[in-house]
């Protein structure tokens, strides 16, 4: 599986920046392509028994470019990246990935979809290898055995391509 999209979730403190509410055009570069944005999440809103977590959540994100979701302990951080990665559904809005609308019914979904999240926290199994534990979840199996030799050689295959691509 190759991932396009990679999610990081930066904490800053509040007071260094405004709650996450709303995409601001005036902070993004300008871009030359003519394609549509990588990811589109558009009017992205989001309760909990009657708590508002999203409200009205929108952002674009560009091939190459990095995202930091940076806002206040409870601005909805979390909650736009589980809506992203399929583990809550919203209760409104869209996702786009490429121009085409996505529904994220579960993180499994979001991943065929091409969509990769690494969680804050993100622990790693002591016990696993380096390559088992990039698989963990999504291992490679032949006749309901995980072939180790297929992982090893897609973790070479996605060194490779970021190698090419200087990442």
């Amino acid at each position: 599986v190759q991932y396009d999209l990679n999610i990081v979730i930066f904490p800053f403190p509040g007071n260094l920046v405004r709650p996450l509410k709303h995409d601001h055009p005036q902070d993004r570069l300008p871009t030359m392509s003519s394609k549509p944005p990588l990811l589109t999440m558009s009017g992205v809103c989001k309760s909990f028994a009657g708590v508002t977590a999203l409200e009205d959540v929108s952002l674009q994100l560009q091939r190459g470019e990095i995202l930091a979701l940076v806002g206040e302990n409870g601005a909805g951080k979390s909650t736009l990246i589980h809506t992203l990665g399929g583990a809550i559904l919203p209760d409104q809005g869209e996702i786009l990935v490429d121009g085409q609308p996505l529904a994220l019914a579960s993180p499994h979904a979001a991943q065929a979809a091409g969509i990769a999240i690494i969680y804050q926290e993100f622990n790693l199994v002591n016990e696993l290898s380096v390559s088992e534990n990039i698989h963990l979840g999504r291992e490679i199996c032949s006749w309901c055995v995980i072939n180790h030799s297929a992982e090893q050689e897609a973790n070479a295959e996605i060194f490779q391509r970021r190698e090419a691509k200087g990442e």
